[in-house]
């Protein structure tokens, strides 16, 4: 399926970054989205979902041609997207209204929003499908969505500042999420999080405004801007 036919596609326009994060967090933001988004492969349809924070729209790229295919109207700001496992739907975190817009891929158009409130940024899925992990930079939390209900089961404190990605280990049973703390030349914090029991386990200091995050598929390493 060609998504520039389907419903709710506007023509594609020009991408950038919201110029207003520091320099860091603006180049991480395209690349933490492409970490996550691919989607479709199992159905032929291997795009890309890019969100766009200064056109309030997520571009579908074609993978195999480079060629953005087209655009998603969404909320305001979209800092942050992924996808859920069977590449059926994509999560796009937005600020305006404050919230999620849930994408279905099929017909490459919003099915629904879920609002929440707070500064949100990062986002993940958990393997199964079941829980949405939105990172809450006000005050400093991680919540959690029950995707079915598209309702908020907990927020999780996290004794942090400037919180920014997350990502799920590979068996579903923990989530690291990163800080960077602008305001102090200190290491920022990652916080490691049992998404069973909903708790913080620990937190590990790393380096400096080093705000990306991804498991290895054995789930025995988190790397962090470089840090692993």
């Amino acid at each position: 399926m060609n998504p520039a036919e389907s419903p709710g596609l506007a023509a594609p326009k020009f991408l950038h970054v919201n110029p207003k994060p520091r320099g860091t967090v603006a180049k991480l933001l395209v690349v933490l989205s492409l970490q996550v988004v691919t989607a479709g492969v199992s159905q032929g349809e291997p795009f890309a979902y890019i969100p766009a924070i200064g056109s309030d729209s997520v571009s579908i790229i074609d993978t195999a041609t480079y060629v953005v295919e087209g655009t998603i109207a969404v909320g305001d700001q979209p800092i942050n997207i992924a996808m859920s496992s069977d590449g059926s739907r994509a999560y796009v975190v937005q600020s305006d209204p404050v919230g999620v817009s849930v994408v279905d891929t099929v017909t490459n158009s919003v099915a629904t929003t879920i609002p929440l409130s707070g500064e949100l940024d990062g986002v993940a899925v958990n393997p199964a499908g079941s829980r949405l992990y939105v990172v809450n930079r006000n005050p400093s939390s991680v919540i959690v969505v029950d995707i079915a209900t598209e309702t908020v089961v907990t927020s999780i404190p996290v004794n942090a500042r400037f919180l920014i990605g997350i990502a799920v280990n590979p068996a579903g049973t923990r989530a690291y999420v990163t800080s960077a703390d602008s305001l102090n030349d200190i290491p920022s914090d990652t916080t490691v999080i049992d998404i069973e029991s909903n708790t913080v386990v620990t937190t590990i200091a790393v380096g400096l405004e080093s705000v990306g995050v991804a498991v290895h598929p054995s789930g025995s390493a988190a790397c962090r801007g470089g840090v692993c």
